[in-house]
């Protein structure tokens, strides 16, 4: 007679009370039988104690996101240890096992694949977060203030002096401006405040009034020089010489740069001030200039400060 409780689950073919029939019971026991199979001969029958299952439940998948368990994993798929490795798998046999792919075998009876992928892709992303991201930080318990500092901390592990010290001058430099530029190219979060849009949008209303016309970027400004109102950000990615940048507002023709310096990112500390040093000579070596704004600056007097910098772009465009 099959007896089970809480504790143990009965197996099926040999009467041996044990926590989990599957795992290391059917290996050793059963001559490595798959759970699988042990379903296709008892069907119905369980194979967790329901103790176990309860703990296991509750607990499901937390531990995998230890980072020792993504290591561990990560380490165990590297390289050609991945079975879709190109030296282990044909160009055929790694898009029948992609769900990203039209020739992924389970979408064999699926008339709308593209459709089908498409909802694939962006439920399989929605929870992705990188670990170059504040929520990260923010998910795994920390504030928000030990957050921001552990972010920046790890932006700072790949920086030009590093690629240098490990690469020599010239690949150094090359694989710096190119990580740079593929970060760049990929950033799509809003990173920018409503305030200084409101700045960069009334300076650039009142430019248009005096007739300026030339080609300017900011975040708010879509390619159709129309104001939007989407998370998109329409800065523009300018490469220096030792990096690449996105301008708080650009105008090409005058190699102008304006910057928002907001009370909270630009906080008057010596590493903040290190920092904006240290950008400033890199915009200015490079042949552009550029002019500040603080938030404490345009809250004390809007109208005056749109103006200055207004008088202030008419000038050097006239100049």
């Amino acid at each position: 007679m099959v007896i089970n409780d809480s504790e143990t689950v009965t197996c099926r073919i040999c009467g041996e009370q044990c926590k989990r029939i599957y795992g290391r019971h059917l290996k050793h026991s059963h001559n490595n039988m798959s759970t699988d199979e042990y379903k296709r001969l008892f069907p119905g029958a369980p194979i967790t104690a329901l103790s176990d299952k309860e703990k296991t439940s509750k607990n499901s998948g937390k531990h995998m996101k230890e980072d020792k368990y993504r290591k561990m994993f990560s380490e165990m798929f590297v390289g050609d240890k991945n079975p879709n490795h190109t030296s282990n798998a044909t160009n055929e046999q790694r898009k029948s096992r992609s769900p990203f792919s039209k020739s992924f075998t389970a979408y064999e009876t699926i008339d709308n694949k593209e459709e089908h992928i498409s909802k694939f892709v962006k439920e399989s992303i929605k929870d992705r977060i990188s670990d170059t991201t504040l929520r990260y930080y923010l998910n795994r318990g920390f504030t928000e203030e030990v957050a921001k500092q552990m972010l920046s901390d790890r932006q700072r592990t790949f920086t030009l002096d590093k690629c240098i010290a490990k690469y020599g001058i010239e690949e150094g430099y090359n694989r710096w401006c190119e990580r740079q530029r593929k970060w760049l190219s990929n950033y799509k979060r809003v990173n920018y405040s409503k305030i200084s849009q409101e700045l960069f949008i009334s300076v650039y209303k009142e430019l248009i009034n005096v007739g300026f016309c030339d080609k300017v970027y900011f975040a708010k400004l879509d390619k159709n020089n129309q104001i939007h109102d989407t998370p998109n950000n329409y800065e523009f990615r300018l490469k220096l010489n030792n990096s690449y940048i996105l301008p708080d507002f650009f105008i090409p023709s005058l190699n102008l740069i304006l910057e928002f310096d907001g009370t909270y990112y630009h906080r008057d500390t010596p590493e903040n001030k290190l920092r904006e040093e240290r950008r400033n000579q890199n915009i200015i070596d490079s042949g552009y200039s550029i002019i500040h704004i603080t938030e404490n600056e345009y809250n004390e007097n809007k109208h005056y400060t749109v103006l200055n910098v207004v008088n202030k772009i008419l000038k050097m465009k006239n100049s």
